[in-house]
């Protein structure tokens, strides 16, 4: 079985678990991810940092940007592009998103676009991660686009991974276009790639 096959036949199984699970409310997930997030140094000495919109079986990601915008940081959010990737437009309040393709909401167009280079932590969603810090997307490729500009970049973003504990799993497979996580952040604490450990 190939890599690509492997990644799919991962995703049906993690598409047909209920999220988030009927023991996690996701409202106080979301706030103590957040409180997880907003202890890190990386978010500390960040001036700009990529959130994104949560789906309904996504880590919310509100709490973060109003700790974020108390603190005077600058948020963008994602935008799909026609060419299949991402670009990350700068956002100061959450109304101002519209709903885009795949019900997702995002900055509306008029809203001017940073250069990757300008962005100092950004947020990841994932249908999984494991202790590696490898992340298994939901397969249209949007991320994987967009996170091999950011590494091109003079100065990479840190790239924190962001999902409920349920979907931090032994391992992913990964191809060679993969970008792996500096860190992997869940309701339950923050998994530094490093170590492999729960902080």
């Amino acid at each position: 079985m190939s890599i690509a096959e492997e990644k799919q036949r991962l995703r049906r199984r993690l598409r047909a678990q209920s999220l988030p699970p009927a023991s996690i409310d996701p409202e106080e997930a979301a706030v103590r991810a957040a409180e997880h997030v907003c202890s890190l140094p990386e978010f500390e000495s960040a001036a700009v940092l990529a959130l994104y919109s949560a789906t309904s079986t996504e880590l919310g990601t509100r709490h973060v940007f109003e700790v974020a915008r108390d603190m005077g940081k600058r948020c963008v959010y994602p935008r799909c592009t026609d060419a299949g990737t991402l670009e990350f437009a700068e956002v100061s309040a959450l109304e101002a998103l519209v709903e885009a393709r795949f019900g997702i909401l995002e900055p509306p167009p008029e809203f001017s676009v940073l250069d990757l280079a300008e962005l100092d932590l950004v947020l990841v969603p994932g249908l999984a991660f494991d202790p590696a810090g490898r992340r298994l997307g939901r397969g249209a490729g949007y991320y994987d686009r967009a996170l091999a500009g950011m590494e091109a970049s003079v100065s990479p973003s840190s790239l924190i991974g962001f999902a409920y504990s349920v979907l931090l799993i032994d391992s992913v497979p990964v191809e060679s276009h993969d970008r792996g996580m500096d860190a992997v952040v869940t309701e339950r604490g923050v998994l530094r790639v490093e170590s492999g450990e729960i902080e």
